[in-house]
């Protein structure tokens, strides 16, 4: 009887310690779950940064494109809006044209300021 208690005592004590074992390891893992999630949230806050410095920059460029495009659509169309203006001046008194850069999108601008 002595040697069956001793023996059940053994297995408690045996079963504690996996048991401990278990929860240390979970401990372990929930502290590496726990740094994971901190690396995660530091990935998405750098993300986050590089998306705003990519709009800035977009920004940036478009107003830079903005600012050049126009003079060189205006360099590109008036030798063509100059070379127009006499004809259509000769058919209609007081006309002017406008073009874009496709040198589409063209506007007629008669004497008084209507837009044909």
């Amino acid at each position: 009887m002595a040697k069956q208690i001793h023996r059940s005592q053994q297995k408690d004590v045996e079963l504690s310690a996996r048991r401990s074992g278990v929860f240390d390891r979970s401990r372990s893992d929930l502290g590496h779950v726990k740094a994971l999630e901190g690396q995660a949230e530091t990935l998405r806050e750098t993300v986050e940064h590089h998306r705003r410095q990519a709009q800035a920059a977009q920004r940036l460029f478009a107003r830079y494109a903005h600012g050049v495009a126009t003079p060189v659509a205006d360099e590109y169309t008036e030798p063509v809006r100059r070379e127009l203006a006499p004809l259509l001046r000769a058919l209609i008194d007081g006309a002017d044209l406008s073009l874009n850069e496709t040198l589409g999108g063209a506007r007629l601008c008669l004497r008084e300021g209507r837009d044909e």
